[in-house]
């Protein structure tokens, strides 16, 4: 754990009481503190992740969207940059996750038509042989 001194350490807290961050933030002040970086990520409440997103925007859409993810990020990352950089890319595998997913889908459904077409066409062959 880093140590700071008490100008840096107040410099910091000021940051965070001055930058507006509600209780969803308590979680993660602590747990940023915990891990060396005091001071809050960069950006403003008013940050949005689809315009040039910051840090903050970042993080804030991790803490609604999967709270858990993003402390476990936390825990082993020692900066701001780190934490970013590993949300985007655990977002990366949860879109290539969905893809291919989505690829399972697709095959099943194309597997299943393709049975029913071969039964249907088998009918077709029995009735033919029938009359």
């Amino acid at each position: 754990m880093r140590s700071y001194d008490r100008k840096t350490y107040l410099a910091a807290r000021k940051a965070w009481a001055e930058g507006e961050f509600g209780p969803e933030w308590h979680d993660i002040y602590r747990l940023a503190a915990e891990n060396g970086y005091i001071y809050p990520p960069s950006g403003t409440k008013w940050d949005d992740v689809e315009d040039d997103p910051s840090q903050r925007a970042i993080v804030y859409q991790a803490i609604q969207d999967n709270p858990s993810e993003l402390r476990r990020i936390m825990a082993r990352s020692h900066s701001w940059n780190e934490v970013v950089r590993n949300v985007i890319a655990y977002r990366g595998v949860l879109r290539d996750q969905a893809d291919l997913h989505e690829m399972d889908a697709d095959w099943e459904k194309r597997q299943r038509d393709s049975r029913e077409h071969d039964a249907e066409t088998l009918a077709a062959i029995m009735r033919r042989v029938a009359s």
